[in-house]
């Protein structure tokens, strides 16, 4: 559970790039975990959201 606590961490300005998780020594198969759990949500290649929180850049 460490890894994925650290990438719920590095959420910038709401979101996070494949790119923070790499410069972070992370494996990229925790963005993949949290996917599943449904706690963040990929919007595009490489940018990812908390999910729900796709709203909160429009208001």
């Amino acid at each position: 559970m460490e890894y994925e606590d650290k990438i719920l961490k590095l959420f910038k300005n709401g979101y996070l790039t494949t790119k923070d998780v790499n410069d972070n020594n992370i494996p990229r198969f925790y963005l993949t975990k949290l996917m599943k759990e449904n706690k963040i949500e990929r919007v595009s290649r490489g940018v990812y959201i908390k999910k729900n929180e796709l709203f909160s850049f429009f208001f």
